[in-house]
């Protein structure tokens, strides 16, 4: 792959505009605020074959994060490579992260230490995005932070890469940076058992996104020829069920193996990306169209608040309404009754932090980026 392919395209370099990616964004956030609610609950098992198997499928709903890593992946690479030829590459890429991510993320920050007394030290790792490695500054890890320090620190360094590398080694380098975490992670968990949560154990998905965006400009999508579609069609159909197949097979291992982590993890990357070029090739598919429905879209616009911001809400939950007479008559309606309330007010409370805080301050992010976007 020549590096004049992203240098001097016979055409404007673009990517399609894909609503349905909106859509994918608002399911992930909402997975992971159902493994929480339930999967992650604690609750007996044996209530009822009912309970069980919703119990058994929600505690698999973390996976949304690395569905939020694939799309953000993609998404990102292609605006660096839409500007990777731009004076104002590394200002206005940075600056949009920052008016991105640090207002949502000071907010809630700023709340828990407020509401929960939550430790300096946690806040400031939270702040500056090592929550990932927490005990290598002897401080307890706190809430979801971890996933947006991994994507920030791999996005500290992937914009150089892209805007100095030339095409066919970047691809090169991503091949390696999804094989690379995969290996890690097995050994993380053969030796120790737990789930770290360093970048090099969980930028797969990442890389797998990334990959997909410089395929993406290759075929310049959406297609130059019938051909090059029908190359996509077979090539994300093999994606999807290698990952489809991988997913299967580590369920069928994990009470083998005991590991309940890290199989699912390296099956999810390509299952995801798999989901991800069938949306591409077929935007007027019926579930591209349920995806890019209004309330789905919706969704995807307050994920990210939704991801910060749940897990307090389900604790100010369970320390005001948890065992009130009539809340908990049983555990499965309980911890259904619980779900609903906290999806509800994380709804309710994100819609009003996007148009009451988040949107004003992004709107001063004009007074920082260069015009030559």
């Amino acid at each position: 792959m020549s590096d004049r392919l992203l240098a001097s395209p016979p055409r404007p370099l673009r990517f399609p505009n894909v609503p349905a990616l909106d859509g994918l964004r608002g399911l992930a956030a909402v997975a992971v605020v159902v493994h929480h609610c339930l999967g992650a609950s604690g609750a007996p098992t044996h209530i009822s074959s009912w309970f069980d198997a919703s119990q058994t499928a929600s505690s698999f709903g973390y996976l949304g994060v690395d569905l939020f890593f694939v799309l953000s992946g993609y998404l990102i690479t292609s605006l660096l490579l839409l500007a990777r030829r731009r004076p104002s590459f590394y200002r206005n890429f940075y600056w949009k992260r920052v008016f991105r991510i640090l207002p949502a993320l000071v907010l809630v920050l700023l709340l828990i230490r407020l509401l929960f007394h939550v430790p300096w030290n946690g806040i400031l790792l939270a702040l500056f995005f090592l929550s990932n490695i927490p005990l290598f500054w002897s401080v307890p890890s706190i809430g979801p932070f971890w996933s947006l320090a991994t994507e920030e620190q791999f996005y500290l360094l992937w914009p150089t890469i892209v805007h100095r590398t030339r095409a066919r080694k970047l691809v090169h380098l991503l091949l390696v940076l999804m094989a690379v975490p995969v290996v890690f992670r097995t050994i993380e968990e053969a030796f120790h058992g737990g789930r770290a949560q360093y970048t090099p154990l969980h930028c797969d998905g990442l890389a797998w996104g990334a990959l997909l965006a410089i395929l993406a400009l290759r075929a310049r999508v959406p297609f130059r020829s019938r051909n090059a579609a029908a190359l996509w069609r077979n090539i994300g159909r093999w994606v999807l069920l290698a990952g489809v197949l991988l997913m299967l097979l580590s369920f069928l291992l994990l009470r083998a193996v005991h590991n309940d982590f890290g199989l699912p993890v390296t099956a999810a990357a390509p299952l995801f990306a798999g989901a991800l070029v069938f949306l591409l090739t077929h935007p007027r598919n019926w579930i591209a169209r349920a995806l890019a429905s209004a309330p789905l879209r919706m969704l995807g616009a307050i994920s990210y608040m939704v991801y910060l911001s749940h897990p307090y809400i389900m604790e100010l939950y369970d320390i005001h309404f948890r065992g009130v007479p009539g809340l908990t008559l049983t555990v499965h309606i309980g911890l259904w009754l619980r779900f609903l309330v906290v999806l509800v007010l994380t709804l309710l409370w994100s819609q009003l932090s996007l148009h009451a805080f988040e949107r004003p301050i992004g709107r001063l992010r004009r007074y920082f980026l260069r015009s030559d976007e």
